[in-house]
């Protein structure tokens, strides 16, 4: 039982769990839910520094991992992730160039409101692709989440698309007024009652612009298959039939918005979807 004092140096742990040796840094961030649905939470655990092998023997230096062990009643005393792989490995990618150290932050949540909990991780210091800073990177932050199912696949992969949602932030733009390293700190919880779990996410700021924190609500949307159906309808929808309705308003009238609404902006080009209020 845990009380007092424990020295792990005299006393030896329930379970060890090693990764890679050198820089990997297994256990950078840890959290624990039940993303298979049988009952018994699971662990998730980050591995920032882990470098990637890709095809022709390189690597992705920290590209980062995150790795997934499924809760069990009896745990083996020593798991040596290098011999008996994980039930689930999710890899990074780099992906503007630059180190993703995917898995600094770990998250588990409900975020789709289904009987399986979700998994979320990333680094605030992450690089969306684009947001290269001549020649520098942009620290845009970036967090990807898989949602929880009885039948994960045992490896993922975030240079291939595997991932269900991804949210970035603003990247620096060397002009001095932007919202950055999304993601520094993150919590997730039902903010609203829904029954969907909300992610928050901090961002760090230059130039008089404001630190804040970044709320993306759940949704039922999130999930794979209905999200890209959605977001597909949104892009193929000729913008003449787009439908609007004009509402004439007094001074003191309350316009109330649904925050569950999506907004699709698909880079901002023609395919942009939007709601105006003139």
């Amino acid at each position: 039982s845990l009380s007092g004092d424990l020295d792990l140096g005299s006393t030896s742990a329930d379970v060890v769990i090693t990764g890679p040796s050198g820089l990997a840094m297994l256990g950078n961030d840890v959290a624990i839910g039940d993303v298979n649905g049988d009952g018994v939470g699971d662990l998730v655990i980050g591995s920032p520094y882990f470098d990637v092998p890709v095809v022709g023997g390189s690597t992705l230096d920290y590209a980062g991992a995150v790795y997934v062990l499924f809760g069990s009643s009896s745990w083996s005393a020593s798991i040596d992730l290098t011999v008996t792989p994980a039930d689930v490995t999710i890899y990074g990618n780099n992906e503007d160039g630059w180190d993703s150290q995917m898995g600094s932050r770990v998250g588990v949540g409900n975020f789709d409101g289904d009987a399986y909990d979700d998994i979320l991780f990333g680094h605030q210091q992450a690089d969306v692709e684009g947001w290269d800073d001549e020649g520098y990177p942009g620290y845009s932050g970036i967090y990807w989440a898989i949602m929880g199912s009885a039948s994960l696949s045992a490896s993922y992969s975030m240079g291939d698309g595997d991932f269900d949602f991804k949210v970035w932030g603003t990247g620096w733009e060397g002009s001095g007024t932007s919202a950055y390293n999304i993601g520094e700190e993150l919590a997730i919880g039902d903010l609203n009652g829904d029954g969907y779990d909300d992610l928050i996410l901090s961002t760090i700021s230059y130039g008089g612009a404001p630190t804040a924190l970044r709320v993306i609500p759940g949704s039922h949307l999130l999930r794979g298959a209905e999200r890209d159906a959605f977001t597909k309808a949104m892009r193929d929808t000729p913008l003449t039939d787009v439908p609007c309705q004009a509402i004439a308003t007094e001074p003191g009238d309350v316009i109330a918005f649904d925050i569950r609404t999506w907004h699709a902006s698909h880079g901002g080009s023609d395919n942009r979807r939007a709601w105006n209020l003139d």
